[in-house]
């Protein structure tokens, strides 16, 4: 079993224990060190007992190099069970990963981005995320959230980033009115209604400089409306 220093990590090491399993953990047994970053992809070093493996993986933001360590971790360990995995396979596959809503740069001049953050939690890694790939800029946000979620709390996390927000409603009976959702984001910036994510989309396109920056968030089914408008097919 390969995984990260997390909060779950004792539940992890006793039941891997009980079934006599070997675990490696990314921050423990295992180390990754991230390098050169852009929108394109990042760098990542990663060193453990198999030495030092360098690869490019094309997910933004600071928290996909420990995935990136786990994976070559995990196929590490399957190359010291006997699998035939050169470094050149692990760099060729981590290279090569495609994960569709996850800080997705789908569209340049305007720099358009879907995420499929849906909780707070996932909205402040997102912010996080944010403010490590446009330090110091802010964006214009099309959100969309279902009703079953903290809408204040998303809304502390994303507004400071925003110049202006436009919140429309995705397609299914869960969701917040985006009326609602307008006024949780007012106290951060200019914030206006419109009927659907799909309207929401255009008229923040529409509002944008070609060096401005479009992120479209607040749902999985605000994620999946966004590329489907967009034409992206994942």
């Amino acid at each position: 079993m390969v995984t990260v220093a997390q909060e779950a990590l004792p539940v992890i090491e006793a039941r891997c224990r009980e079934l006599r399993a070997p675990l490696t953990v990314v921050g423990r047994d295992v180390y990754a060190q991230r390098g050169a970053h852009d929108l394109q992809g990042q760098e990542v070093r990663v060193r453990g007992p198999f030495g030092e493996i360098d690869v490019r993986t094309p997910l933004l933001g600071s928290f996909q190099v420990e995935n990136a360590a786990v994976a070559v971790a995990a196929l590490a360990e399957l190359r010291s069970a006997g699998f035939a995995i050169p470094d050149r396979a692990i760099r060729e596959g981590v290279e090569a990963v495609r994960w569709p809503a996850r800080l997705d740069l789908v569209r340049k001049a305007p720099s358009i981005l879907v995420d499929g953050a849906h909780n707070r939690p996932a909205a402040e890694a997102l912010a996080e995320a944010m403010g490590d790939l446009f330090p110091g800029r802010t964006v214009s946000l099309v959100v969309g959230i279902l009703n079953d979620k903290d809408l204040k709390g998303m809304a502390k996390a994303l507004g400071p980033l925003t110049s202006r927000t436009f919140a429309g409603r995705p397609k299914t009976p869960r969701a917040f009115d985006p009326d609602e959702v307008a006024a949780a984001f007012r106290p951060y910036s200019e914030s206006v209604a419109l009927p659907s994510i799909r309207d929401a989309i255009d008229a923040a396109v529409h509002a944008a400089r070609p060096d401005d920056i479009v992120l479209i968030t607040g749902s999985i089914y605000t994620a999946g409306e966004a590329l489907d408008h967009l034409g992206v097919r994942p």
